[in-house]
């Protein structure tokens, strides 16, 4: 775990939410659920972080957790009140950041990595995301809530009613205007 944080806290944006969390005296939980169908995840409703086992626990998968927990902190009244309506929103707000900050690295965009998207789809992503690695002001609320319709449609694990109190990345817009990340 202190080699993930460590990692973790080496890159500028994911330092400023660690800080943030901090500053704010966000306190969490960490267990370890071997049943978890997934790798790790963040649970609002407990402020706990799980991990199905040590090789999970990874600075890539704390950045994305620890990114939802700044959201959880974020959105007035958490994020637990998006579990059904709203979920596809917190999650693709997620991956997105994560993309932003991997955009140049083999490990970006997770999004729409699968390879059952459609290559073009996968490739104007990519090229959305590289522009907004480049500019912030980019990332603009009518393009994202596009690629918001279409990460829905595209990943049924997530999939949920849009949230219309989500349909901008606030929490993300947050970060890029208040961190000297972007």
């Amino acid at each position: 775990m202190e080699q993930a944080l460590k990692e973790l806290t080496g890159v500028c944006s994911d330092e400023y939410i660690y800080n943030e969390l901090v500053a704010n005296n966000q306190k969490f939980n960490f267990e370890m659920d071997s049943s978890l169908p997934y790798s790790a995840g963040y649970y609002p409703s407990t402020k706990t972080f799980k991990f199905r086992d040590n090789d999970a626990i990874t600075s890539v998968k704390l950045k994305e957790e620890f990114f939802h927990a700044y959201q959880d902190y974020f959105y007035d009244g958490g994020t637990a009140q998006y579990a059904d309506s709203g979920r596809v929103n917190i999650e693709f707000e997620a991956k997105l950041y994560q993309d932003i900050n991997t955009v140049l690295e083999i490990s970006c965009c997770t999004a729409f990595y699968d390879l059952n998207i459609p290559k073009k789809v996968r490739d104007d992503y990519f090229s959305w995301v590289m522009s907004i690695a480049k500019n912030a002001n980019e990332l603009t609320s009518q393009t994202y809530l596009s690629w918001l319709k279409r990460f829905n449609q595209y990943h049924s694990e997530y999939s949920s009613p849009i949230h219309s109190e989500l349909s901008a990345p606030e929490a993300l817009y947050s970060i890029i205007d208040s961190s000297p990340c972007f």
